[in-house]
C-alpha cells in the first residue's frame, strides 16, 4: 500500500488533522531524528518512559524555536499532545515499511545543539515531566514568577523546591543564560 493512502487511511480513522504546509510523515521523521538525537537510542513507543519523554521533548523543543505544529493540553503528566501520541503510534505500528531517516537543517542543528546541553537532565522522565510542566504555565497559561511556583506546586506537589530550581537553571542553560 502506497505510503500516502496508508497515511491518509491512518489519519482519517483517528481524526488526527495536519498543517497543509508539511508532508504527512515530515513531523514524525523529525521528532524521530530529535529523540535519538537528545537520548542517543531509538525511540520505543511500547516504554512509557520513552512515551512521556517524547511529549515533553516536542513540546521544551517547541518552545526553544523547534515547533512542529502539534498543539498541547494539560495533562496528568503536564504537557500532552494527543495528535503528537497518535504519531508515535503510527511510527511503532509502521516502523519498519517506511525510510524514517531525517537529515537536520541548520536551524534544527542550533536548536538541537542547545536542549542537548540539557539531555542527562532530561533522560530522567521525570525531570522532563518537570521542565516542560513549568514552560507550559507559563507560556500556554501565563503564569509569571510566583505565580507560577506556587500553581505548580498545587499541580505537582511531588517536586520539591530544589528539584524546581534545577528545572529553571537547565532552561537557562538552553537559553545560554547559564553555563
Amino acid at each position: 500500500m502506497p505510503e500516502r493512502m496508508l497515511r491518509k487511511t491512518y489519519k482519517c480513522c483517528l481524526g488526527v488533522y495536519y498543517m497543509e504546509n508539511q508532508p504527512e510523515n515530515d513531523r514524525i521523521k523529525k521528532f524521530v531524528a530529535y529523540f535519538k538525537s537528545i537520548f542517543e537510542h531509538d525511540l520505543n513507543m511500547s516504554s512509557f518512559s520513552d512515551r512521556i519523554r517524547l511529549q515533553k521533548l516536542v513540546y521544551i523543543l517547541s518552545k526553544a524555536g523547534l515547533d512542529l505544529g502539534y498543539s498541547f493540553s494539560w495533562y496528568l503528566r503536564g504537557s500532552y499532545s494527543s495528535p503528537l501520541a497518535s504519531d508515535g503510534y503510527f511510527y511503532r505500528d509502521n516502523k519498519d515499511k517506511f525510510d524514517w531517516s531525517y537529515k537536520f537543517e541548520e536551524n534544527e542543528v542550533n536548536v538541537i545543539e542547545k536542549v542537548s546541553r540539557i539531555s542527562e537532565f532530561l533522560k530522567d522522565e521525570n525531570n522532563s515531566e518537570l521542565l516542560a510542566s513549568i514552560l507550559y504555565l507559563y507560556y500556554e497559561l501565563d503564569y509569571k514568577e510566583s505565580q507560577l511556583i506556587t500553581e505548580l506546586k498545587t499541580r505537582k506537589p511531588r517536586f520539591s523546591d530544589e528539584e524546581i530550581k534545577e528545572a529553571l537553571r537547565a532552561w537557562g542553560k538552553v537559553l545560554g543564560l547559564v553555563s
